[in-house]
């Protein structure tokens, strides 16, 4: 993989033209863009870390990490490994006197491909087995199946774009999302937010922590957040 990026960047610096960027225009193409980016000596995030930008497994880590609130979770191959979290996480739940839910979805895939709202461990065990092995939405075999405790509140979309690390609010979106025809959530409209209310500062905080976690300091940036009664955190 190395030498066919380097090779990519010899032909690109043998174009007649002078590149002045390298934006990814999917999800599929972050890591890609840091690479390049990176080695051309361009204005880049860098290649350390570049996983997590992508990977939502990785990605809840590398906040957590940082001491920034993250979701609970866990990355999942076997069935074993799924029962495992899926018991600890109900009798947690249970412990406070919270009914059982969770979330089963790919690791890398975008929207609401294959994202199963569960209320039942053997739901969340079914939710596996069809995610697991099949390609998602970006055309990506899931090798794994990411399980995450579910969080109750209102979710929002907060898009920044960044440069040399300082992060400018574009706009707040609360998702309008319904269960219909055999799937838990579906976009049914988004709605702007002020960003000047307290709510929306709060979250425009929270997001530079997670930008900075993630070192994004380049580039534009497309976070979904619930906003939980304890406030805000990473989905």
């Amino acid at each position: 993989q190395n030498k066919a990026i380097n090779d990519t960047i010899t032909q690109l610096n043998n174009l007649p033209y002078e590149i002045a960027a390298v934006i990814p225009g999917a999800e599929t193409g972050v890591e890609l863009a840091d690479k390049l980016s990176h080695r051309m000596k361009l204005r880049s995030n860098g290649e350390d870390g570049s996983m997590a930008r992508r990977n939502k497994y990785h990605m809840g880590e590398k906040v957590r990490q940082a001491g920034v609130r993250a979701v609970k979770q866990r990355f999942c191959k076997k069935e074993t490994e799924l029962l495992e979290f899926l018991n600890d996480l109900s009798s947690n739940l249970k412990s406070k006197g919270m009914k059982f839910k969770c979330v089963v979805k790919p690791v890398e895939s975008a929207g609401t491909d294959d994202v199963f709202l569960c209320d039942t461990i053997d739901e969340a065990v079914t939710g596996f087995h069809k995610i697991i092995g099949k390609k998602n939405g970006l055309g990506i075999y899931n090798d794994g199946v990411l399980v995450q405790e579910f969080l109750k509140g209102s979710e929002y979309v907060v898009d920044k774009v960044s440069r040399n690390g300082v992060h400018k609010i574009v706009a707040i979106w609360q998702y309008v999302k319904r269960p219909i025809n055999g799937a838990d959530f579906v976009y049914f409209g988004m709605k702007l937010i002020d960003p000047n209310t307290e709510q929306s500062q709060e979250m425009i905080k929270y997001s530079d922590e997670v930008l900075n976690a993630l070192g994004i300091r380049e580039g534009p940036s497309h976070m979904e957040v619930m906003y939980c009664a304890d406030g805000p955190c990473l989905v």
